[in-house]
């Protein structure tokens, strides 16, 4: 009788955790996120004065998200990270996650990120 009371249990906990499992896979896949190049996220890149260097990229939120904070969050995170790659291909002997956030708009549809980056004598740090 134990195991028989086992086994069923065994059962159900399987069976429970292969719908889990279905469940996470369709939700990941339901929404493939884009990938953007870099003619389409770059909007700007320049050097604005002496110690800084001026980096703006826009990107768009994860899909699939509905409520817009979320959706404001994951693309001011997307762009950040496409300022930093910027920021990492154009600038040498500069880590580019020490910048900062000037400024951040989202419009519904994608996000803008101003990212500064300071150093002294920015220019001779431009490739």
């Amino acid at each position: 009788m134990k195991k028989l009371f086992f086994l069923l249990i065994l059962l159900i906990t399987m069976s429970f955790c292969s719908q889990q499992n279905e469940n996470i896979q369709m939700e990941t896949a339901a929404a493939p996120e884009r990938t953007l190049t870099e003619k389409e996220y770059l909007i700007g890149a320049k050097v604005i004065s002496d110690t800084e260097y001026q980096i703006i990229c826009k990107a768009y939120p994860r899909p699939g998200l509905t409520d817009e904070i979320q959706m404001a969050g994951t693309a001011k995170e997307a762009a950040l990270i496409y300022a930093q790659i910027t920021a990492k291909k154009r600038l040498k002997n500069i880590d580019p996650t020490k910048g900062t956030i000037k400024e951040y708009k989202f419009d519904g549809e994608f996000g803008t990120v101003y990212y500064i980056i300071e150093a002294e004598n920015i220019r001779s740090h431009v490739k």
